[in-house]
């Protein structure tokens, strides 16, 4: 009995020896089996993969959006008929017609040409008096950020604001201009802030100049319109788009920085020029990176450059009183 048992059990650990050895085997054929897949792209000819990769660079590529699209993201998905176009497409370097004629605030009949004498750089507002939303934002933006500056309106430059709707008079562009010079409290120059209407017809083709579109809508009895500044140079070439409702006054002092090609700028202002650029995209100043980094590597030159100059000329001093005082315990 006790021979059985132990040839019975001899036997069964047998099976389970053959059993495991089997499974060993099928998991290494299986690894085998991965790793010829894994690798079937590497064993492909040169030339084959070669082909396959300029394959996919020929696909297709989107097109990136243009500088109109990223200002008016909207006008790269379908719009209402109405709101077609409308937005604002800046037209940098252009210039302004000077001969469009226009009113005042006072009923004196005027050019636009008569702001453009070279002196100074211009900030150019549209906005209409009956605008229930964007418009009273802007001329608020605009006039927050002149508080914030230390450049004197009218010294330094000049701000116009010019109605396109043709319905709005004289009366009411003087007591919109009242209301916003209280607002910003300060001491301004003569004809600091100009207030103007027009026809239609003429305002438009000022808009159109600088890249401003807007259109009127019948059922609504408004206009659809963007919202942003333009800033002109003394010569009445567009030379900033500052877009949105509010404007910092940084951002606007360094525009008319700009606009005025440095000669109302301060130590101040020309280095934040330095460190910041205009953006079209984003309608505003950003800080440019490479620039500060440059400075900044500079300056970290300059630095160490002063420090082994210092430590060396302590060297040398040190060097030269050890020689002195070797010498007079010589002599």
């Amino acid at each position: 009995m006790r021979t059985d048992a132990s040839s019975s059990s001899s036997s069964a650990a047998a099976d389970g020896l053959a059993r495991q050895t089997d499974r060993s085997d099928r998991s290494d054929r299986s690894d085998r089996s991965d790793r010829r897949a894994g690798t079937g792209f590497t064993r492909l000819p040169d030339w084959i993969r070669l082909v396959g990769l300029l394959l996919l660079l020929a696909l297709p590529a989107r097109a990136a959006p243009s500088l109109d699209q990223q200002l008016n993201p909207t006008s790269a998905v379908g719009l209402p008929p109405q709101l077609e176009g409308v937005g604002i497409f800046p037209r940098m370097g252009a210039t302004v017609p000077k001969d469009v004629p226009l009113v005042d605030q006072n009923g004196k009949a005027v050019v636009f040409g008569d702001y453009i004498r070279g002196d100074k750089p211009v900030v150019l507002v549209f906005a209409y008096l009956t605008c229930p939303m964007l418009c009273p934002l802007v001329l608020n933006g605009t006039m927050e950020a002149m508080k914030g500056m230390p450049l004197v309106p009218g010294k330094d430059y000049r701000v116009v604001a010019v109605s396109f709707d043709p319905r709005d008079t004289p009366a009411g562009a003087k007591a919109k201009r009242a209301e916003l010079l209280k607002g910003l409290g300060r001491p301004m120059g003569k004809g600091a802030w100009t207030f103007l209407t027009g026809k239609a017809a003429d305002v438009k083709r000022l808009a159109d100049a600088v890249g401003f579109k807007y259109r009127w809508l019948p059922k609504k009895k408004q206009f659809a319109h963007a919202a942003g500044i333009f800033v002109l140079t003394p010569q009445g070439k567009l030379s900033r788009v500052l877009t949105g409702i509010r404007f910092a006054p940084e951002q606007l002092q360094l525009a008319l920085t700009d606009a005025s090609r440095g000669t109302i700028s301060s130590v101040v202002s020309k280095l934040l020029l330095f460190c910041f650029c205009y953006s079209p995209v984003k309608g505003k100043y950003v800080l440019a990176a490479t620039r500060v980094m440059s400075a900044g590597g500079a300056l970290t030159v300059l630095i160490l450059g002063l420090y082994l100059g210092l430590h060396f000329w302590n060297e040398r001093k040190r060097a030269c009183r050890n020689a002195l005082a070797g010498g007079a315990s010589e002599g």
